[in-house]
């Protein structure tokens, strides 16, 4: 019988969407650290992380939103041994120019941003790099809203608010093996 602590990480942000007529949302994510005998951060993060580099390729993900806690939320929340963040972009210019740099295999990419909307990002990321594989991460919940975005190039589509262990797995499914 293993002996030990079990630990619990929760990350619970809410995030408020201003100009989305005062809606708000709460992301809330569990990491489970099984026992590990004498705790301490070296085995409490091998615990973390159990999954073997060598057993899965890193998808390179850029992530574009400009709410620095949900790029942050974001980046907490992806496994680290399974995504390899290339860069992040306050708004969607930035978001083109990271991606042209970095070429990442994935982009997370909101749909409201200043400077160029999402649904541009589309567009220019489809004309320059047309392997890149985008989610779209919104606050938005119309139907027409992601049907225009996967009209335009966007290969999935979810709100806020998603558990990010969906999250993670869509994302492991659109990048290449």
């Amino acid at each position: 019988m293993t002996r030990g602590v079990h630990l619990t990480i929760r990350a619970t942000i809410r995030i408020n969407h201003c100009g989305y007529g005062g809606n708000a949302s709460i992301w809330t994510h569990d990491r489970h650290i099984p026992p590990c005998g004498r705790l301490h951060i070296a085995s409490a993060r091998a615990a973390w992380h159990s999954v073997s580099v060598n057993a899965l390729r890193t998808c390179r993900v850029l992530i574009a939103d400009d709410v620095a806690n949900m790029r942050q939320l974001v980046r907490f929340c992806l496994d680290e041994d399974r995504f390899e963040i290339v860069g992040e972009a306050a708004d969607g210019a930035e978001a083109v120019r990271l991606a042209r740099e970095a070429k990442p295999d994935a982009i997370i990419l909101d749909l409201s941003m200043p400077v160029m909307d999402g649904l541009q990002v589309i567009e220019e990321i489809r004309k320059t790099l047309p392997h890149t594989r985008i989610l779209v991460l919104s606050g938005f919940s119309s139907s027409s809203l992601s049907a225009e975005a996967l009209e335009l190039g966007a290969d999935a589509y979810l709100e806020k608010g998603v558990a990010f262990e969906e999250l993670e797995q869509i994302l492991m499914s659109l990048c290449p093996r």
